[in-house]
């Protein structure tokens, strides 16, 4: 995605999906597009590159030592040797978002965009979750699919509850994983509203599923901290949210 920093107007929305077996050599995938697409060349104030991945934690800003900054992910998941952390604040919400990074594909990325800023998907949807809440009231569930992982976020009023990101093979992963915040936090699935984003349709299986259990599904709208052209408003709003929720680390 980019925009127009001046008047906060999205200029055009592209997405690549990679279909590769895992021997294919990551460097090579980003090559070939960075290679064909010339707008990725183009001279651009800013750049910012989203990690999706599920390692990541958040951590209270008042507890936060960046002397300990490689020990926060190691007691929650398996850090590979060849990981770097890395840490995205969020200081509207007081935490520090704790993520990891395989080296080697950050020193491909930093290569074609040697002064991008690095964020985890989740410090983006975290934002857009606490924008949308300033306009709701009681607990909200913000839920954003991206491939074989999803973002979910657990509001009340504006408070982060609970934030996470998982993996899932099945729809049934799918529906479990979902399910059981509304069990942790005692919740009522057919009081509290889903917001649902990223690439899913009405005519899915997932989202049959999740309209089987919870009764107030909604689809993210475009939001209003960006401008839209003709083009891009013909895009299917909820897609891309989580790229324009880039506008807010701004």
């Amino acid at each position: 995605m980019a925009y127009d920093q001046d008047q906060t107007k999205v200029q055009f929305l592209k997405s690549y999906t990679f279909h590769s077996k895992k021997q294919d050599d990551p460097k090579t995938l980003i090559h070939q597009v960075y290679n064909q697409d010339h707008l990725l060349k183009s001279g651009f104030l800013r750049s910012f590159l989203a990690i999706v991945n599920d390692k990541s934690t958040l951590v209270p800003t008042r507890l936060y030592d960046e002397a300990s900054l490689n020990t926060y992910l190691e007691k929650l998941i398996e850090v590979a040797p060849n990981d770097v952390v890395m840490v995205n604040d969020i200081p509207e919400l007081d935490v520090k978002n704790v993520f990891a990074i395989d080296k080697g594909l950050k020193t491909i990325l930093e290569g074609y965009f040697p002064n991008a800023e690095f964020f985890h998907t989740s410090t983006l949807f975290i934002q857009g979750a606490r924008e949308l809440s300033k306009h709701r009231s009681g607990y909200q569930i913000y839920l954003n699919i991206i491939g074989s992982n999803f973002q979910i976020v657990l509001m009340e009023d504006q408070e982060l509850l609970f934030s996470n990101i998982y993996h899932f093979q099945t729809s049934d992963d799918f529906i479990y994983f979902t399910l059981l915040i509304f069990d942790q936090f005692k919740l009522k699935p057919e009081a509290v509203p889903l917001y649902l984003c990223g690439h899913v349709a009405e005519d899915s299986e997932i989202y049959k599923l999740i309209y089987r259990y919870v009764r107030h599904i909604h689809f993210v709208q475009l939001p209003h901290f960006l401008n839209f052209g003709p083009r891009v408003k013909n895009q299917t709003s909820h897609h891309y949210f989580n790229l324009y929720c880039s506008k807010l680390c701004v």
